[in-house]
């Protein structure tokens, strides 16, 4: 854009050009031309020799550059328990017409500002239990800056104070399709794909993927271990997705080979109609099919297109309680428990004649301890479980 200004026989060209600074250009009444740039900021002053001065105040930028712009909230990553680590994207940005110089962090609990926590990760402490935590980046450019603020995580939980007697916890994390499972309790055991078990990251309750089975042969070998004999005090539970249709029995995991004496305990699943469906644990205190003793859920239309929470545990009074979405819904007094060979697997019993349908997310044993051990039920989690 130009505007022009003639005092006599002077002629003033102001010149601006979008992102550049000002130019004055002078036509001087001999006909000679003189042009010099205005400054971002402060007085431009020119003599010209005849007796006239030209001064301008040049307030501002001579540019039409903008602070940023959020177009997309920056995304928190991680566990919210104690002495995991977050960590933030920095969003995504309009940088207003220059570049952006830099990102800053605050990190809030309760939207209140942690003091020092103001780098791209941070490790939740015991300050943060019961707190939801967000995160703000604030982006800057030579005009300006401004903060966006993630959306919130948690609550934060305690870590586990009983995470040594965890002896198998697999999150079922990785890459879409990918048959590599971890074993992220300190026990640490091999988990071997069979069928096509496989990381689905489309369907998942927490972090970024559960396992797949097709009801056709698919399930996780894990070798046969002293962590598997469950004779006392005991937690196993996972959030699973079962896609049933058809009358049929579905185990989400099993140490039950169907050879007496080599029974111990399988977790499963019975379709028996569109209405009628039930989640159950069977458990032989001596190898043998035919003293186990169950734990049956009242059948009801169970809503096959949500993950549930399901978990069965033992306490010091041997009494063994079944829980759906954090209802107890069945118990039994089991006492012992059979130390017996073979593979576990998860989705299927151990025998190979009860594969899982559908999607296990989450799956814990804890040996040693009831987490629960009440008839009224308790509240699922909210979180994946802790790694530590």
């Amino acid at each position: 854009m130009s505007n022009n200004l003639e005092l006599g026989d002077l002629k003033i060209t102001l010149t601006t050009i979008e992102d550049e600074p000002i130019s004055a250009k002078f036509e001087l009444p001999d006909g000679s031309v003189v042009t010099r740039p205005f400054p971002e900021t402060g007085e431009l002053t020119m003599k010209l020799g005849l007796g006239l001065g030209l001064s301008h105040v040049q307030s501002g930028g001579g540019s039409s550059a903008s602070a940023p712009t959020n177009t997309g909230l920056p995304v928190i990553s991680g566990t919210p328990t104690v002495g995991q680590t977050l960590s933030t994207t920095n969003g995504t940005w309009d940088d207003g017409g220059a570049a952006i110089s830099g990102y800053a962090y605050q990190w809030k609990a309760g939207g209140v500002d942690i003091s020092g926590a103001t780098a791209s990760t941070y490790e939740l402490t015991s300050d943060e239990v019961g707190d939801s935590i967000t995160v703000t980046v604030t982006a800057t450019n030579s005009a300006g800056s401004t903060p966006a603020t993630s959306d919130a995580v948690g609550p934060v939980e305690d870590a586990d104070p009983n995470f040594s007697s965890v002896v198998l916890l697999a999150g079922f994390n990785g890459v879409d399709g990918s048959t590599t499972f971890d074993d992220e309790s300190n026990s640490n055991h091999t988990m071997t794909a069979a069928g096509n078990a496989q990381v689905d990251t489309a369907v998942v309750k927490f972090g970024t993927g559960s396992l797949l089975c097709d009801g056709t042969g698919d399930w996780i070998n894990i070798a046969d271990s002293d962590d598997w004999y469950l004779p006392g005090e005991f937690t196993m539970e996972a959030w699973v997705r079962p896609d049933a249709s058809t009358v049929t029995t579905r185990a989400i995991c099993g140490q039950w080979t169907n050879l007496n004496p080599n029974n111990s305990f399988y977790f499963y699943y019975v379709w028996s109609s569109s209405t009628a469906k039930s989640f159950r644990f069977l458990m032989s205190p001596d190898g043998t099919a035919a003293s186990a003793v169950g734990l049956t859920q009242a059948n009801t239309n169970i809503d096959q297109s949500v993950f549930h929470h399901v978990a069965v545990d033992r306490d010091a009074s041997n009494v063994a309680r079944l829980y759906v979405d954090g209802v107890m819904v069945a118990s039994a007094t089991i006492t012992g428990g059979a130390n017996v060979t073979g593979n576990l697997r998860v989705g299927d019993r151990g025998s190979g004649t009860a594969p899982w349908l559908g999607w296990i997310d989450e799956l814990r044993i804890t040996k040693g301890v009831a987490r629960y051990a009440s008839d009224g039920g308790f509240t699922p989690p909210t979180a994946a479980f802790p790694r530590q």
